[in-house]
């Protein structure tokens, strides 16, 4: 028998749309061949880990304020770490407090006032040290004594200083790194409430500023762990 002969223009149809769908399969493999994928051994993030926020994004304080007393325990270690801590006074006398370790000194318009050595107390007159009666405590302890039992710094202290009443200390986180010492007492010798605040770097230990509100005024105050002054001393 005689073999069918496609007619020549039926032929060139087939031709063409078979050459179409060889093109279109091209085209589809390379498509698939440029999506990104993920590296090897590694799986694709889910939907749930790709809208989970950032972790950093909520982070907290460094950590959790401590008490009244590890407070305090922290602003002495950093005394002796430094070996001195210098306190400016605005708006009380004396205007400025020199700490030591172990000696103090009350200064104003640069003079010496009163020191505070070896466990005793003395006002100074030019070159002249008049000492003041019974035993005192000096540097870092007379610091964070005189705080603790009226708002406020002295140089030397002992058991006849005049002390607040109904005291209440309290310690807050104040940002993520900053911790505030809160006060509250009542004055008997001035009448009226005492309010007294202090902020420390928490990493360090160190007193950064302070304030005080009572009957006799307002004061602020400054520290410095890193002025050099002479050493506590009698004249």
């Amino acid at each position: 028998m005689d073999r069918p002969v496609l007619r020549p223009r039926l032929a060139v149809r087939l031709l063409g749309a078979w050459s179409l769908a060889v093109l279109l399969a091209v085209l589809l493999a390379g498509c698939a061949s440029d999506a990104p994928s993920p590296p090897a051994g590694s799986a694709a993030p889910s939907s749930s880990e790709r809208a989970a926020p950032s972790s950093s994004a909520s982070a907290g304080p460094v950590a959790s304020p401590p008490s009244p007393g590890g407070l305090w325990s922290l602003a002495s270690r950093a005394i002796g770490a430094t070996g001195r801590l210098r306190v400016i006074v605005v708006g009380g006398t004396p205007d400025e407090l020199r700490i030591e370790p172990r000696a103090s000194a009350a200064v104003s318009d640069g003079m010496l006032l009163s020191v505070c050595v070896d466990g005793r107390a003395y006002e100074i007159d030019g070159f002249t040290a008049t000492p003041r009666p019974a035993r005192w405590t000096c540097g870092s302890a007379s610091f964070i004594s005189a705080f603790r039992r009226t708002g406020q710094p002295r140089e030397a202290w002992n058991a006849s200083m005049p002390v607040d009443s109904e005291i209440l200390e309290t310690v807050v986180a104040d940002g993520r790194d900053r911790w505030r010492w809160e006060y509250a007492a009542i004055s008997e010798t001035l009448g009226g409430p005492v309010r007294s605040t202090l902020l420390m770097d928490a990493a360090t230990g160190r007193l950064l500023s302070g304030t005080r509100s009572a009957p006799d005024g307002d004061v602020r105050w400054t520290f410095s762990y890193t002025t050099i002054f002479l050493p506590v001393q009698l004249p």
